[in-house]
């Protein structure tokens, strides 16, 4: 009798997803999604939207034992209490200041939205969008008691995503639009929970785009559609984890990146600021706009176990998934100054890409005995994406996938840079500059190549930081080479900027009368001209830059 080989046993999986918004009225509410042990009480499965008119538990104690900006297969350890706001007070408490007509999003320039050719994503009169059938911007039409929503709004909100939010966080490629947007919706048309979920993400969109740019409209009741699509899809999401064959497929995935990087907290509108670098390419990949939600670090934490559960990105099969959960992380490396909590993955390939692929083999790389090689390496692919800048601003045609993978491996590689505390003690003889240059890095990254919001911008504090690395050595001595003073002084001039309307800038702009007054340069020209043989962008560069200038020669 033969023998049948039983497939291996699935690891049972025990998740749960619960919504939360620490920063809401009361604090009532916690966000959890965690596995076996994480949690104290779970929610049950067979959950509807009327069981969030259920008494309120109290809110125990709760620790976050570490955070992500440990190895990439760290998570948070949550022990919390779960309590609940019921619906009702959910939806009203939200004050929102009018969701996005289809007259607004035909109305939207192409380049306002990191360069997505939004031509022909969307047309009236039964045309599909992307190759998606009219039926599919509602696909539960039908069954109206399987959306959050009616009808109308649910194809609204669809199309806003394919002709607007989809296109900009996954650019085209020269030829053709990124799989990721026909794949996303289509799966929405068959998963409830990813259904609910991207209508979440669809509205939060609208709402932060025009508290952030003014564009579109967003109303009170647009604010209760939010808030009652966020609650539906905590709920459904919440469903399909209890179902081990669920609990880490692609669409759950999807849902928890979409609940954990649309956090809105804080009436932004009130927060308008001016940026210290005047940096272009700002709303690539809507960078300026997820830029200012703040992301749920337990829904974050989630989201890493859920990753490694489903066997690492490389695993993962959804169009643009991947690259977007690896964006995110760089995203929230950068705000936070930690390392990435996932590897990088290409949005044009879906693959893994390296610096040796900006470089090539052509370029004589930049070269400086004060630095490891690695961190040449980066800093030669950050002159090489500062140029390909330069080009696009010029007109040249330069596809959007390109410039955002070259973006986000460098920042990726940027924020993976051990801080010296962590290497071996003979590292910082050997590399003097090291830790101020890989400061200088990340100041210049999240200032001009990887723009963050000024509200969101961790640029002050990186000044500090500086200034403190810079007092614990004495770099003003005979023994530095030509090559490591002018990379001394674009050190001091990136911390001087970022520490624009700061106590720190005196300091900065002392150290720089010093080693102007003993090494030169004695022009402006001739300063930008020092700065530019390190890593420079005029456009982003030369205002504050000039300031500087000017406060030296008056100091």
């Amino acid at each position: 009798m033969s023998q049948t080989t039983r497939p291996p046993r699935r690891e049972k999986v025990n998740l749960c997803f619960i919504s939360a918004d620490p920063s809401s009225n009361n604090g009532k509410t916690s966000n959890l999604h965690m596995g076996h042990k994480a949690l104290r009480t779970s929610y049950a499965a067979e959950s509807t939207l009327e069981e969030f008119d259920t008494s309120d538990t109290s809110l125990s104690e709760s620790s976050l034992s570490s955070s992500l900006s440990g190895s990439k297969d760290s998570s948070p350890d949550v022990d919390l209490g779960i309590l609940f706001e019921t619906l009702e007070e959910k939806i009203n408490a939200l004050e929102a200041p009018e969701v996005l007509s289809l007259e607004d999003i035909e109305s939207f320039n192409a380049t306002e939205f990191g360069g997505a050719e939004l031509t022909g994503c969307f047309t009236a009169g039964g045309v599909d969008l992307y190759g998606i059938a009219p039926n599919i911007l509602d696909p539960f039409q039908q069954y109206p008691h399987t959306s959050p929503l009616p009808s109308d709004l649910v194809s609204n909100a669809n199309i806003y995503s394919l002709s607007v939010l989809w296109p900009g966080l996954l650019p085209p490629s020269p030829r053709a639009s990124h799989p990721g947007i026909n794949a996303w919706l289509e799966s929405s048309a068959t998963h409830e929970a990813l259904h609910s979920t991207l209508l979440f993400g669809s509205y939060s969109h609208r709402r932060t785009l025009w508290l952030v740019k003014n564009r579109g409209h967003f109303s009170n009741e647009d604010g209760k559609k939010l808030s009652l699509c966020e609650a539906d899809a905590i709920v459904r999401v919440n469903r399909a984890i209890q179902s081990p064959s669920g609990a880490v497929t692609d669409c759950i995935i999807l849902c928890v990146l979409c609940m954990a990087t649309n956090k809105v907290d804080g009436p932004m509108w009130e927060q308008n600021q001016e940026r210290i670098f005047q940096a272009p390419l700002t709303s690539l990949q809507w960078l300026d706009i997820y830029g200012r939600l703040s992301p749920h670090p337990v829904h974050q934490a989630g989201l890493v176990q859920l990753v490694r559960l489903r066997g690492g990105l490389e695993k993962i099969e959804l169009p643009g998934l991947a690259a977007i959960i690896s964006y995110s992380s760089i995203l929230g490396a950068s705000r936070s100054l930690s390392r990435p909590s996932f590897t990088f993955v290409s949005l044009r390939t879906g693959g893994f890409l390296g610096l040796q692929d900006i470089i090539g083999t052509h370029i004589k790389p930049f070269q400086s005995n004060q630095i490891p090689t690695h961190m040449q390496s980066i800093l030669q692919s950050q002159r090489i994406y500062v140029s390909e800048i330069e080009m696009y601003e010029d007109g040249v045609q330069i596809g959007t996938d390109l410039l955002c993978d070259h973006r986000n491996i460098i920042q990726w590689h940027i924020m993976s840079l051990l801080p010296s505390i962590q290497l071996d003690s003979s590292h910082a003889i050997t590399y003097p500059l090291y830790e101020s240059c890989r400061l200088a890095l990340i100041i210049f990254g999240v200032g001009v190549t990887f723009p963050l919001p000024p509200q969101s911008t961790p640029l002050k504090t990186l000044g500090r930081m500086l200034k403190l690395e810079l007092q614990s050595h004495n770099y003003e001595t005979p023994d530095l080479s030509p090559s490591a003073l002018d990379l001394y002084l674009w050190i001091l001039t990136l911390g001087c900027i970022a520490a624009t309307d700061s106590p720190e800038r005196a300091w900065f702009i002392d150290q720089l009368r010093v080693h102007i007054a003993y090494h030169g340069p004695s022009t402006w020209h001739g300063f930008r001209a020092e700065l530019k043989s390190i890593l420079w962008l005029d456009s982003a560069c030369g205002m504050p830059g000039k300031i500087i200038w000017n406060d030296v020669m008056r100091s």
